[in-house]
């Protein structure tokens, strides 16, 4: 099903009082890690995707397009039921993760 939505849950966390503990040095290096992993487990994951994809297709796997109406309510869907599931588990972050890591 095309547009392809690619949605994770994985995350990076550090409780506030083990981050408060590191010297900023160590707080440096773990920022521009995980910033670094962000970017090269997503382009990682999107080679492996078209490989796979490529594969299906080979074997006779058809392609569907969603157009217009359809794929805007579709990637609607799967985008808020991430943020959905983020608010219902009552994260005090809800807010701040949406404004800051979602602009649709």
């Amino acid at each position: 099903m095309e547009p392809s939505i690619f949605q994770t849950d994985l995350g990076i966390f550090v409780a506030p009082a083990k981050w408060d503990a590191l010297s900023d040095e160590a707080k440096t290096i773990l920022t521009e890690t995980a910033v670094a992993f962000e970017k090269t487990s997503r382009d990682e994951w999107l080679v492996y995707t078209d490989e796979v994809n490529a594969k299906l297709e080979a074997a006779g796997m058809e392609v569907m397009e969603l157009e217009g109406e359809a794929r805007d309510a579709y990637v609607t869907a799967a985008h808020d039921s991430v943020w959905n599931r983020l608010q219902a588990s009552g994260s005090p972050y809800y807010e701040d993760l949406r404004r800051t890591h979602f602009s649709r």
